[in-house]
């Protein structure tokens, strides 16, 4: 079940989604922006993102540098995954498939027609004696991780009785994926914090990481010791409210906090996943994240974060350091995957180092930077770092678009 899926023109099911309007899709996104702050929530997010298609269930799988791995599944997949934790997962050829064709860092859908496996279907034991035990057959999957420590791969599990992904569902997986991205910026900062079983002001407290909690109303609920480091520069928090210090910022900063905090059903489908740059000084950037959070779908958060309707991250980019991924890819028009080799590769890591950090081959490593540098329109490492400097440190803003 740790399987990442691919596009295909094949679907001879009715347009489910167009049917379902965006309503479904609106419910997954707060589901998923609630596992921001409460991590606690995923199986239910991701069987929110498993309704949106009517599926089974989906699984969030992840891998962190050390080696350590987890997975995290949907309720109705719990039968199936202790199978699969006990044997399962050494004859999963879907995950070797994904990562032999390099789906891990090519940022797209991956199907089981994108990976060759429709005609292991009959043959192969993970779908003969395995998958069709829990009535299971197709999956599509996505890495959703900018972090270049952190590989996150969700995917859907579809029954049998179903058809396989059509291109409409492979967009509308991409789409959703963008915002688990976004709330995984901050829920994977929260696990780790929470090793020592702090609550979550504490928590809040020690992460390298602003944090500012808005109300309904906009007003500031809360903000951490780093948040206050960039509400003395880029930020202002006059009369309570998050606003830009440079006035050219404002109206796109404040557009953000109000898409987050917009009433009705459809505003989570309004909010945009890209980041907001400030400048901070001649060395540094700080990107600036704003997440819609209705605590009623994260049950048992600690009293101050009730009143809490929008969450605003902030992270300083300094110059020297590896930029943010999910900011390379925005800003030069890449995939998720080869940003993060781009990143690495502009401060000065070699392929064969960037390699073994994102846990791929050395050959791979060096195909996705010919990609890079082929999108952009260079063909040097020094050009590469020049590029992302000036376009991650510059006063452009990535194209506001909403998801």
């Amino acid at each position: 079940m740790t399987s990442v899926d691919g596009e295909t023109e094949i679907s001879a099911r009715p347009a489910m989604l167009a049917e379902a309007g965006e309503g479904a899709f609106v419910r997954a996104v707060e589901a998923i922006y609630a596992t921001a702050i409460a991590p606690g929530t995923w199986p239910a997010a991701l069987q929110a993102i498993a309704d949106l298609f009517d599926d089974v269930g989906a699984v969030m799988t992840y891998r962190r540098a050390d080696g350590r791995f987890g997975v995290v599944v949907s309720p109705r997949l719990g039968a199936g995954q202790v199978e699969y934790n006990r044997e399962w997962y050494r004859h999963d050829i879907r995950a070797v498939r994904m990562i032999e064709r390099g789906f891990l860092l090519s940022g797209d859908v991956a199907t089981d027609h994108n990976l060759g496996l429709v005609e292991e279907h009959d043959r192969h034991p993970f779908f003969t004696e395995f998958l069709s035990r829990f009535g299971l057959r197709w999956f599509a999957a996505i890495s959703i991780c900018p972090d270049p420590n952190v590989d996150v791969v969700v995917s859907l599990q579809r029954s049998s009785e179903k058809d396989d992904y059509g291109a409409r569902e492979v967009a509308t997986l991409s789409r959703i994926a963008r915002h688990a991205e976004q709330a995984l910026r901050l829920g994977t900062r929260l696990i780790e914090a929470e090793a020592g079983s702090a609550g979550l002001r504490e928590t809040f407290a020690r992460l390298n990481m602003g944090v500012v909690l808005l109300d309904g109303a906009g007003r500031i609920v809360f903000s951490n010791e780093t948040a206050k480091r960039f509400l003395a520069g880029p930020l202002d928090a006059s009369g309570e409210r998050l606003t830009a210090r440079a006035i050219p910022d404002r109206p796109v900063l404040q557009a953000a906090i109000e898409a987050a905090l917009q009433p009705g059903s459809d505003h989570a489908a309004s909010v945009s996943p890209r980041p907001i740059l400030l400048q901070s000084d001649r060395e540094s950037r700080v990107a600036v994240y704003v997440l819609p959070l209705r605590a009623s779908l994260a049950p048992a958060l600690e009293q101050f974060l009730v009143r809490s309707q929008a969450v605003v991250l902030m992270v300083e980019m300094k110059a020297g350091d590896p930029a943010d991924p999910a900011l390379v890819r925005d800003l030069l028009g890449l995939t998720l995957g080869e940003a993060r080799v781009a990143a690495l590769i502009a401060v000065g890591v070699s392929p064969r180092d960037a390699a073994q950090r994102l846990g791929i081959s050395e050959e791979t490593a060096r195909t996705v930077l010919k990609r890079v540098f082929t999108k952009s329109g260079i063909s040097r490492q020094s050009e590469l770092a020049a590029l992302i400097s000036k376009v991650a440190m510059s006063n452009h803003q990535p194209v506001s678009k909403a998801f």
